[in-house]
């Protein structure tokens, strides 16, 4: 039995930690299996990161698409800021164990810029964009993840100290201003993502 989160999460085992928090395979309260990442106390403690929670939960959740791990949830309880996803059953770019042939890595990186097409439109954009974040499932499907942190963290000034650095300075850089107006002439950068999965990269 693994600990509750909120009353309804319990989570079973963490796959990954970083700055910006834990991620955890967790059970939602109908037995399905689901991603929750944990955020730090920091953030959880922000009153801007907690009002984005409560204004950006209904278009977070709302927002669907094929090369989307779906938000499901945002929950406060507890004295936990955590955010609850679809599960990914697959391996990110980060780690693969050898580059992608070129035809797959354009396939990917069409995918993603499939999925930030999508998050724009809802004005969700992506500025958490890296190979750590793009997943290759085990039926080959494309699937981009955290998609709700650029904008939960967009009002926090340690939220936005926290987003890793990436390859794509200008994306970082222009965190504030992608939030507030998505352009779809910055999704060519997303290609960077899928870079150093190429040979010769």
């Amino acid at each position: 039995m693994g600990t509750r989160l909120g009353g309804r999460y319990e989570l079973l085992h963490p796959v990954w930690r970083d700055r910006l928090g834990s991620t955890w395979i967790a059970r939602d309260p109908a037995g399905w299996p689901v991603s929750v990442r944990v955020l730090p106390t920091a953030l959880a403690e922000d009153p801007a990161v907690l009002r984005r929670f409560a204004s950006d939960r209904r278009r977070l959740t709302a927002v669907r698409h094929p090369n989307l791990a779906a938000v499901l949830d945002l929950t406060t309880a507890d004295g936990t800021a955590a955010i609850v996803s679809e599960a990914v059953d697959g391996t990110s770019l980060r780690h693969l164990p050898g580059p992608l042939p070129p035809r797959e890595a354009t396939r990917v990186g069409a995918a993603v810029t499939a999925a930030l097409t999508a998050l724009h439109d809802a004005g969700v954009p992506h500025a958490h964009l890296g190979p750590g974040n793009v997943y290759l499932t085990r039926a080959g499907e494309v699937r981009l993840v955290d998609i709700a942190l650029t904008r939960l963290l967009a009002d926090s000034p340690t939220g936005r100290s926290l987003l890793p650095p990436t390859a794509d300075q200008p994306v970082r850089a222009l965190l504030l201003d992608v939030t507030r107006r998505p352009s779809r002439r910055r999704l060519p950068r997303t290609f960077l993502a899928t870079y150093d999965t190429c040979p010769g990269a």
